[in-house]
């Protein structure tokens, strides 16, 4: 409901695509049943390779990646438009809207509490006990490298304490001082994240109690919850029906948690979520809707220079000379 716009928006930009895909086809070939066995080909990986049918953590490990979306679903056209599409319903509907940066604020905060800090005490301990049997620089770089990362990507921590902590992660500064100071440091950020998430809360609980004062407020809000808000897109958005929060690499722990509200300043743009709300592109932190739109945009424009040069035809004919 009331995203007619969007919707046109994103269905145009995907058909412009689609028009110029078959005007190549249709240049480039000129027998009629060569087309039509073509056609699937074209349009079943499409469908398969969009992040619907298939979830890309369940492809296979050689095309799979643990971070972002694989190449193989990135030339997809179908998942550009896709994500765009289910991004924005959730996200800008009339009703999430208005409590979208409140849910955003407590979704990181509750995974970085309750997820992230037990990772990180956990490879807290781990170092401790990898230092107490004295074992290997291989061994130890493991967790000190995920340590070393993770706070560097923390924007919560002071910039001063964050540099002079991490300096001292490394095989050869590392001690009973640092471990301290790491302990301190992670249960100060537990705090924070907590304050957060109840300072989201409230915020997000006084807008709901504006909205539902008055003699029909109640039922007026429940009417308008009813009219926009979409369980199944919620759930799918939000990887809710998946048990999987993180992935934890030699190098770093990588978010799968509510990936709609997932936000990460230092991530490049490859490797951004499927249905991430937003995605650095150069340093500027742009929409998903826009950037999608863009790249579709990008993928008709080399499509039409593909037939303005006719470049399907000179391949094949390339292609049936070698043979």
């Amino acid at each position: 409901h009331d995203m007619n716009m969007t919707y046109w928006m994103i269905l145009f930009t995907t058909s412009c695509f689609a028009n110029l895909l078959g005007l190549n086809i249709s240049a480039g070939l000129d027998s009629a049943v060569t087309v039509y066995i073509l056609i699937p080909f074209l349009l079943i990986p499409q469908i398969l390779l969009s992040g619907v049918i298939v979830r890309y953590d369940k492809l296979h490990p050689l095309i799979n990646c643990n971070e972002g979306v694989p190449l193989i679903g990135n030339v997809m056209t179908s998942r550009w438009a896709y994500e765009a599409l289910a991004v924005e319903q959730f996200s800008n509907n009339p009703f999430e809207k208005q409590f979208y940066r409140e849910e955003a604020v407590m979704s990181q905060a509750t995974y970085k509490k309750d997820w992230w800090i037990a990772a990180m005490r956990e490879k807290t301990d781990r170092l401790e006990r990898m230092m107490t049997n004295k074992a290997s620089r291989d061994s130890m770089n493991v967790p000190l490298t995920i340590l070393r990362t993770e706070l560097g990507n923390e924007l919560a921590l002071n910039g001063a304490k964050k540099n002079q902590l991490i300096s001292q992660l490394t095989y050869e500064t590392v001690n009973t001082g640092t471990i301290s100071a790491l302990r301190n440091t992670i249960d100060e950020l537990r705090e924070y994240y907590i304050e957060k998430f109840n300072a989201a809360n409230e915020a997000k609980e006084s807008k709901i109690a504006k909205m539902t004062s008055g003699k029909d407020g109640e039922a007026e809000f429940l009417a308008m919850k009813n009219r926009y808000e979409n369980e199944s897109l919620e759930e799918m958005v939000r990887n809710s029906n998946q048990s999987e929060r993180m992935v934890i690499t030699n190098d770093k722990i990588i978010q799968r948690f509510e990936p709609v509200f997932h936000e990460n300043p230092n991530e490049i743009f490859k490797k951004a979520p499927m249905f991430s709300y937003s995605k650095n592109v150069f340093g500027c932190k742009m929409k998903t809707l826009n950037v999608n739109i863009f790249v579709i945009w990008m993928m008709s424009l080399f499509l039409y220079l593909t037939l303005q040069f006719d470049v399907l035809r000179r391949v094949l004919r390339a292609f049936t000379k070698s043979r």
